[in-house]
């Protein structure tokens, strides 16, 4: 019972492991979408007066690699969980699986791995929005904060719209995906930890077997 208790709770876990990273993912991609690709962390630009203010770009093709690997991170986590819920509710609904895992160890490990690679992504998103957010308000009058920006400035060739709302809840999302993660790694050390404690049911026949040999 304790074991498919302790499955339904990874099931559950990863599959909020997997809203989580596609929030992030589909969050910093459609800001590159609206941004001509452009990406926001980290990025650095100056105002112009042209009539009406401008912020341009002073660093474009360097700035890629932040949003690209927060992206990719968050992707692979996404489709990791979604294999790992599908992998958990077979291991739970298959009869002849009997609530048990065939490999408990590989996971834990690589979660270990991921959650290090989610907190690098949560780290990243807060350090380059915080560090566009002080290049965009260097100007105080024009835009006192990067929520007024997105809708009070008029941007050069860029839809800049939301921008600060969507990147932000990426940035909440990779720190909510973290703490799931945290979460996550528990679970599974648990579950590692029954499992190293209770035999399988492989080693429950062969103890069957021996003891009918025995007595015969």
């Amino acid at each position: 019972m304790a074991v498919r208790v302790t499955l339904i709770l990874l099931a559950v876990t990863y599959f909020l492991v997997f809203i989580g990273s596609a929030c992030v993912s589909l969050s910093i991609g459609i800001t590159q979408i609206k941004w001509n690709g452009r990406c926001l962390l980290f990025a650095s630009g100056k105002w112009y007066h042209e009539g009406h203010w401008i912020f341009r770009w002073v660093s474009q093709t360097s700035t890629h690699t932040p949003c690209s690997f927060v992206s990719i991170t968050s992707a692979l986590s996404a489709v990791n969980a979604m294999l790992m819920f599908i992998y958990c509710m077979y291991t739970l609904l298959s009869k002849s699986r009997q609530g048990q895992d065939i490999v408990t160890l590989i996971p834990a490990v690589l979660s270990v791995l991921k959650t290090i690679l989610l907190l690098a992504c949560a780290i990243v998103i807060s350090a380059g929005l915080a560090v566009f957010c002080e290049a965009i308000t260097s100007n105080r009058n024009i835009a006192p904060t990067c929520r007024d920006a997105q809708t009070n400035i008029n941007w050069h060739t860029v839809d800049g719209s939301n921008f600060y709302d969507i990147t932000n809840f990426a940035q909440l999302a990779g720190w909510a995906l973290f703490g799931c993660s945290l979460i996550l790694n528990g679970i599974l050390f648990f579950r590692l930890r029954q499992d190293l404690k209770s035999p399988r049911p492989s080693d429950l026949a062969t103890l069957t077997e021996s003891d009918e040999r025995h007595g015969l």
